[in-house]
């Protein structure tokens, strides 16, 4: 995983998911030893952690990485849906993207 996301990641990257890494402590970085790369690899990608919140029990384990802190905000966690074990993490994505207001030409078949 560590050699897709470095091998992906651009100037407005982001990565989020479950990753399943407990033990890391996204506040001081410490990470045991078979965390370590996987910590290593945001921190030299210079990825942001933004899920303060614990996401399945008592550990974070669904993340939001972005390169840009301001490409993120409004993170929260919510409670599970349905049967997961995960609670829902919703964000706000942060982008100049803009739909283009002009219909699209439809075809009508009854003619």
């Amino acid at each position: 995983m560590c050699k897709e996301i470095s091998d992906k990641v651009s100037d407005k990257a982001m990565v989020f998911g479950d990753m399943n890494y407990p033990a890391i402590d996204w506040n001081t970085f410490s990470a045991p030893k078979h965390s370590e790369q996987f910590r290593d690899t945001c921190l030299d990608l210079f990825l942001h952690q933004m899920v303060t919140e614990n996401t399945r029990g008592n550990s974070i384990l669904d993340l939001v990485l972005a390169i840009h802190q301001n490409l993120v905000s409004e993170v929260s966690v919510t409670d599970p849906l349905a049967t997961s074990d995960h609670n829902i993490v919703i964000f706000d994505l942060n982008t100049n993207f803009k739909a283009d207001p002009k219909q699209k030409e439809k075809l009508c078949f009854r003619r």
